[in-house]
Formats: structure tokens, C-alpha cells, sequence
């Protein structure tokens, strides 16, 4: 089967929230079916061996403290609202396997994610609340 990916087509599109097309705990569902991909992001970037250093507190990246954080403007709720939309999700969507599917390739082509020092994505995460 087929699937047509729309884009949107209003400005008003883009204001839907994820949470609005989705059914209950599928928000949850979708943040679980890329978390390898989002958790294993530091390592992928740290396996060649060549220090890196976190753009924002400029200290050492390590495995030990690399953590991976959607790259300012660009947030998992924005990229996930823009899936929405474009695969067309109805209001109270329930994810099955085949949007997972979907949604997994599409994050994996879109995130835009960065490699930051833990104590930044601490302090990043306290700016988004």
C-alpha cells in the first residue's frame, strides 16, 4: 500500500499540536519509536574518535556526557506536528504500526539533532518549561 504524503496547505496547519491529533498516550508512543535513534545519536557522532566540544558550554563531549538535543529552533513536538500533518493524521489518531513506520523514517531523515554536555541539556531542557 501506498501512502501520499501531504504538505500542509494553510498557515493554520502548522499551528495543530501534536497532542490535538493524537489519542491519548500516542505522544508518548511516538517520542518511544525514535528514542534508539535520538539515544544512540551521541555515540554514532563520538565513534570516530575525534574530540568534539559542546557548542554551548565548550566543554569535551565524552559518551560520558554527550547528550543529544533537537538543534534550536528545530523540536521534536515541531517535527512530529509537521508528520502530522503531512501524513494526514485525523483528530485523535490512534498510532498504529504503519504510521510508526512512517513516522520512524521520517524522523530519521529530519531531525535535526546536536551532540551538547549534559549540564547544557539540563539547562536547556529548564528553558523549554
Amino acid at each position: 500500500m501506498q501512502t501520499t504524503i501531504m504538505r500542509p496547505t494553510s498557515p493554520a496547519a502548522t499551528k495543530i499540536q501534536p497532542r490535538d491529533l493524537l489519542a491519548p498516550g500516542g505522544f508518548g508512543v511516538m517520542w518511544r519509536a525514535v528514542r534508539d535513534q535520538i539515544d544512540g545519536f551521541p555515540a554514532e557522532v563520538l565513534s570516530d574518535g575525534r574530540p568534539r566540544t559542546c557548542p554551548n558550554t565548550g566543554a569535551a563531549l565524552t559518551p560520558a556526557n554527550a547528550r543529544a538535543v533537537y538543534r534550536p529552533p528545530h523540536t521534536f513536538t515541531g517535527l512530529l506536528r509537521a508528520f502530522l500533518v503531512e501524513y494526514g493524521a485525523a483528530p485523535g489518531a490512534c498510532p498504529d504500526q504503519h504510521m510508526i513506520d512512517h513516522w520512524t523514517a521520517y524522523h530519521a531523515q529530519r531531525a535535526d539533532l546536536w551532540l551538547v554536555s549534559t549540564p547544557f541539556t539540563t539547562l536547556y531542557k529548564e528553558s523549554l518549561q
